[in-house]
């Protein structure tokens, strides 16, 4: 074990990981990084056992972390949700949400997706210059959440905002004005949860926030509190990852024309295509976990009580998964790849993304024969989980 002078929030990390993930899994494996020296895990062996296993490796024990002393929040959704439970209460959580969250909510979500990838296709043909990312993948999978959910589809913007703001914030505290514009966000948010369970509780509708109202294991239903915590899990996760895979699937074909024309010949690679992105380049780069008692990983001791950084983006670089692993290649076995995760906390929604990607890609293959985007280095977000496209400029030329 070791201690490694990187900060993976630095500027030249951001601008491209890879090649240091690529020197962690050579010569530190499991080290302490910055920001807040965490015990990151960069080998692909190593961060499925740790996300395999709650036990050795909790998601309760990070739940501290997500709830600051400087939010100052009366109840903090995100510090509750299922991603930072254990077994047996995750267990009973997600065997809830998994009877609302199934393949009719799929086949009805289907259908008005496509409708809308069309329209907002028709946005992108006049020839001029626009951001893809605000003009298509956030209103298309805004839409789509917001379906989901049963929320007012025209805040879709303020959705996006609150989506950035709360993503920002970290255990430590940037400074009064951006700390109360997070609290805001929360706030504004679990104010909107409420109205969207009181009018489902008046008026159920074929959203999955009704369905979750019904529901009830053992003549428990789920609370007030748990729904806001899945609220707030589907909300974030569900869109801002599937934003950034869409957008960067578009980056890619700007600058790899060759892999747009061989999918616009060949549609029934698409799935493919989009395995390969999410190994390739997942939008979750880090999840968290924490050891509870001193645990033994990669031949070294982790102390008791540790916070550990589990790179997911570097396991799915890792060569000895996936040979030739920094080459880009639709046609390999992407199987195993940690994108959504591994074990119990599997991504809940990683059927819903799938689909969303798919629709996105299907449309803009078929109407488009390129894109072309601005020479030079895209604008990248970057937090310590989520790496996305910022903006991405473009010019569809249409087909």
């Amino acid at each position: 074990m070791s201690e490694v002078h990187l900060n993976l929030l630095s500027p030249e990390v951001a601008v491209d990981p890879f090649p240091f993930y690529a020197a962690l899994r050579r010569d530190s494996p499991v080290c302490r990084v910055e920001p807040g020296g965490f015990w990151a895990v960069s080998r692909y062996e190593d961060a499925a056992a740790v996300v395999a296993d709650p036990v050795r490796f909790s998601s309760r024990g990070v739940a501290p972390a997500m709830d600051p002393p400087w939010l100052q929040l009366e109840f903090n959704a995100g510090a509750h949700s299922m991603v930072v439970q254990d077994p047996p209460e995750h267990t009973r959580l997600r065997s809830m949400v998994n009877r609302a969250f199934g393949p009719a909510l799929l086949a009805a979500t289907e259908g008005p997706l496509r409708a809308l990838a069309e329209r907002l296709a028709d946005g992108l043909g006049g020839g001029d210059e626009v951001d893809f990312v605000s003009a298509f993948a956030t209103p298309l999978v805004a839409s789509v959440i917001g379906g989901v959910l049963g929320l007012d589809p025209t805040r879709h913007a303020q959705f996006k905002r609150w989506s950035d703001v709360l993503g920002s914030a970290g255990p430590v505290s940037q400074g009064p004005e951006h700390d109360e514009l997070v609290r805001s966000a929360y706030r504004e948010m679990h104010r909107h949860c409420d109205e969207v369970i009181e009018a489902r509780r008046r008026e159920p509708g074929s959203d999955l926030m009704s369905a979750l109202l019904q529901i009830r294991a053992g003549e428990q239903a789920l609370t007030d509190r748990e729904l806001h915590s899945f609220f707030h899990l589907l909300f974030i996760a569900g869109l801002e990852t599937t934003v950034h895979l869409i957008a960067k699937s578009v980056m890619r074909f700007a600058d790899h024309p060759e892999e747009m024309a061989r999918l616009r010949a060949e549609p029934a690679m698409i799935p493919r295509y989009l395995e390969e992105m999410l190994r390739y380049d997942p939008s979750v780069h880090f999840i968290f976990r924490q050891a509870p008692a001193e645990a033994t990983l990669a031949g070294g001791t982790i102390p008791a009580g540790s916070f550990i950084l589990v790179m997911l983006a570097s396991a799915n670089r890792d060569e000895a998964r996936f040979p030739k692993a920094d080459v880009f290649d639709m046609d390999r076995d992407t199987r195993g790849h940690l994108a959504f995760g591994h074990g119990p906390h599997t991504c809940l929604g990683l059927a819903l993304a799938r689909m969303e990607a798919r629709i996105a890609l299907e449309t803009l293959l078929t109407r488009f024969q390129r894109f072309e985007r601005r020479p030079g280095p895209p604008e990248w977000m970057h937090t310590i989980i989520v790496r996305g496209l910022a903006r991405l400029p473009v010019r569809a030329i249409p087909a």
